[in-house]
């Protein structure tokens, strides 16, 4: 799998939910997130691996401002 680039995205939200509510849907059950915000995130799909595992290849597709997106997310071991 080859690096193109790392960039970061930041956007403010308001959720109904405690963080720690917030922190498992992201970390567990990042396809929810589409669910959550259809009009910043259309899609999470998981390419390999499972959900919330080390070595998993993720992919979102987001809209951010009026183009459209598509990121891939490697998930390494959390130290």
């Amino acid at each position: 799998m080859a690096y193109s680039q790392l960039q970061k995205i930041e956007t403010k939200v308001h959720l109904k939910a405690s963080a720690q509510q917030f922190y498992d849907v992201f970390c567990n059950r990042p396809h929810h997130i589409a669910n959550i915000l259809p009009q910043k995130i259309q899609s999470v799909q998981i390419h390999k691996g499972e959900w919330g595992t080390e070595g998993s290849i993720i992919s979102w597709n987001y809209t951010l401002g009026m183009q459209t997106s598509t990121a891939q997310l490697l998930l390494l071991e959390n130290h």
